[in-house]
């Protein structure tokens, strides 16, 4: 939960030192990501429990005195059943803490690597701090700090990190604890401590000369290291991460051959609890032909219950493989290209992608602040529901409503006025909430709601004809939505040839061929909700709906830098998987399909 933010691609998880006992668990649970332990010199570590100065009744270091843990009481064994001093309790308990670090990096210090073992554990001395962060620990992390990081760095390590609501300029109280520290806080502090502190010094110096073979650090005879400060330092030095060959098994899979065909733009893998991922591993149930010109049965269809029966429509949970028959193009080569018009006019979907304009634009809008500025603090039209299935329907006055049967009939969904601001909120705090605990809404911008920027940032839908728009005199605006992770809107049928385009997120498309009207137990002329299906798809009541079952479609997850060009007609239902947004834009219509609708009763 800690992570569901819009706005940050990492996150660093700091734990609480006693969680050091516990923290193989924590390792076992993220076998892929990267950990270090902060320790320090002995008599230090135990002044900063024990100071004479501040009294110490409460030092955390004495708290388990009551309960001791059995490593604790192995420790102060050997002082027999003498009075325990307080000092040995608290060298005990930070050995304790010790130990637990050097166990966890016995068991996890590697990656489940292929004859290339790579550390995932390191060992930092408090005293090469903050400097080791950025020259030891974010490289170690694989991770390249930008300019604005590195002055931020600079700016907090600056502050005393424990004033609390007091601001005080932080100075370095190594030397300081040294000089105070009693006798018996020395003596327990080298008897129980500093054979873990060696082992940890040994680890961190291997490491640092991994990472940085310029820096010179003198070891002592004893094992320590003597001049950590010369990294203390905030300097950075430009350095690429290297390539971790890292076991499949242990890591999400990388996109087969297929789904290469998508637009060259930064992916970020599919998880449930992700709000913005953009890419996905599933693969289609088979291979898909795409000559130059359609075949008369393109695209191939399957039985609808074997696509719900793979992949519920209320589950987000990407499957390893679904029913995509849909042809993609490269708009960047030619011959492909030349397809796209020739299946166009064919009246038949297909997706494009590597579209440059279409590229920039996706590029802009996974910067979130950038939306942010485009929307302002202007309220939209947004669609609520009780459920996460979304109804069109079509009635100016709320009240009296009737269904085509005449009865009483009321709205599916409701429309509220919101800020983008708030409706992201609510839609990233949904990501990780189950399904019926969610808020439903779906977030609509509209050109013709005194929002006509979109056609100049959107340019590809400008009213000329291109491949975007076939009839741009019939050009009917631009629609974006957002749509929050399993937001459904339900199957049905537009009257012209629409135009869709992936922005960010993922959806799922469930696409039918308008000859399959008759089967979808549609909601006819008068209805509110007219030219949409009966059925819930999520839970299909084959015994009310006896046809359903009869229906072929097929699917396919839009990426970013998608267009999905959708015939007039073409039947579609579609699944928000994570937060998303696309535009579409419609431009006349076809009568290849007009004998198919006639018979569905339209």
């Amino acid at each position: 939960l800690m992570g569901n933010s819009p706005f940050h691609k990492r996150m660093f998880f700091k734990f609480q030192s006693i969680i050091t006992t516990e923290m193989e668990i924590v390792l076992e649970a993220f076998p892929d990501t990267p950990w270090a332990f902060v320790y320090r010199q002995p008599v230090q570590t135990m002044m900063s429990h024990l100071d004479p100065r501040k009294g110490n009744s409460g030092a955390p270091c004495l708290r388990s005195m009551r309960n001791p843990p059995e490593a604790v009481k192995k420790t102060i064994s050997s002082l027999g059943s003498s009075k325990v001093p307080k000092e040995a309790w608290c060298a005990a308990h930070l050995n304790m803490l010790c130990s637990s670090a050097l166990n966890a990096y016995e068991n996890f210090r590697s990656y489940d690597s292929i004859n290339n073992p790579q550390d995932r554990g390191l060992f930092v001395n408090y005293e090469s701090l903050p400097g080791s962060v950025v020259q030891v620990m974010l490289p170690f992390f694989r991770v390249i700090p930008n300019e604005d990081w590195i002055n931020k760095i600079k700016e907090e390590s600056q502050v005393y990190s424990k004033g609390k609501s007091q601001t005080k300029p932080f100075k370095s109280d190594s030397e300081d604890k040294d000089s105070h520290a009693t006798p018996e806080i020395i003596k327990f502090a080298h008897e129980y401590l500093l054979t873990s502190f060696k082992k940890m010094e040994g680890i961190a110096y291997s490491t640092v000369k991994k990472l940085l073979s310029s820096v010179s650090l003198d070891v002592t005879n004893e094992g320590i290291v003597s001049n950590w400060k010369l990294l203390s330092s905030i300097q950075f030095v430009p350095y690429t991460i290297p390539t971790a060959n890292i076991n499949p098994s242990s890591v999400h899979s990388h996109l087969n051959e297929y789904y290469n065909k998508h637009s060259n733009l930064k992916k970020i893998e599919y998880q449930p609890w992700a709000p913005f991922a953009n890419s996905h591993s599933s693969v289609p149930f088979e291979v898909v032909n795409c000559p130059l010109t359609p075949d008369s049965n393109y695209p191939k269809a399957y039985p609808i219950l074997d696509l719900l029966n793979n992949w519920n429509t209320d589950v987000t949970d990407i499957p390893t493989f679904h029913y995509d028959s849909i042809c993609h193009f490269d708009y960047n080569n030619k011959s492909e290209l030349d397809a796209a018009y020739a299946y166009r006019k064919a009246d038949v979907p297909f997706i494009m992608y590597n579209i440059p304009e279409l590229d920039k634009v996706v590029k802009k809008w996974s910067n979130i602040d950038y939306i942010h500025r485009k929307l302002g603090t202007k309220s939209y039209r947004t669609e609520t529901s009780k459920d996460n299935h979304f109804m069109y329907w079509r009635g100016y006055a709320k009240k009296n409503l009737k269904g085509s049967d005449g009865r009483p009939w009321s709205p599916p969904t409701d429309v509220i006025s919101i800020t983008f601001e708030k409706w992201l909120e609510i839609a990233v705090k949904g990501q990780n909430s189950t399904l019926e605990d969610r808020t439903h809404q779906y977030f609509r911008v509209s050109s013709d709601q005194a929002n006509n920027w979109l056609f100049d940032e959107l340019p590809f839908f400008k009213p000329v004809k291109s491949l975007f728009l076939v009839d741009p005199t019939q050009q009917r605006g631009i629609h974006c939505r957002f749509g929050m992770r399993s937001v459904i809107a339900e199957a049905h049928f537009d009257g012209s040839w629409n135009s869709v385009v992936m922005l960010g997120g993922l959806r799922r498309w469930i696409l039918a061929n308008p000859n399959q009207c008759k089967n979808m137990h549609m909601l006819k002329h008068g209805h509110p909700s007219s030219r949409h299906s009966e059925v819930d798809w999520s839970k299909p009541n084959i015994t009310i709906f006896p046809n359903f079952p009869k229906i072929q479609a097929n699917e396919v997850i839009l990426q970013p830098g998608d267009y999905l060009y959708v015939p007039t007609y073409w039947i579609h239902y579609i699944i928000s998987l994570n937060i998303n947004y696309q535009c579409n834009t419609r431009s006349g219509k076809s009568k290849l399909y007009d004998e198919d609708i006639y018979e569905c009763g339209f």
